[in-house]
């Protein structure tokens, strides 16, 4: 991740900034969804910074930004569906919302 988004000078960590890079990404998925994928990479990118105060991440922490960035893109189409009621769209139902958000596999929303 650190390698495909970070940018010159290229330093090997990711800023807040670069990641949002990702939004785009996200819009093909969710058309229409930008601002709201926007608003969960922000949250993703604050549980992996594990020093705030600089506002990037290293390649460690940018392990964790991938996995829960892996796990939006999994559940959040899904979720959007329900919530707009397409035609062969999963129920919508407290399951669907725990898949689509439970960033760390737990089984539960933290």
């Amino acid at each position: 991740l650190v390698h495909a988004l970070d940018q010159p000078p290229l330093d090997g960590v990711l800023s807040l900034n670069e990641v949002l890079r990702l939004v785009p990404a996200f819009e093909i998925l969710l058309p229409g969804h930008g601002p709201a994928m926007e608003r969960l990479i922000k949250i993703v990118f604050a549980r992996a910074d594990a020093n705030p105060r600089n506002n990037e991440v290293s390649e460690t922490e940018a392990e964790v930004l991938a996995r829960e960035l892996v796990v939006l893109s999994q559940g959040v189409p899904a979720l959007m569906a329900a919530l707009s009621f397409r035609k062969g769209a999963p129920p919508l139902d407290g399951a669907l919302v725990v898949k689509a958000f439970d960033l760390d596999r737990d089984g539960a929303i933290s």
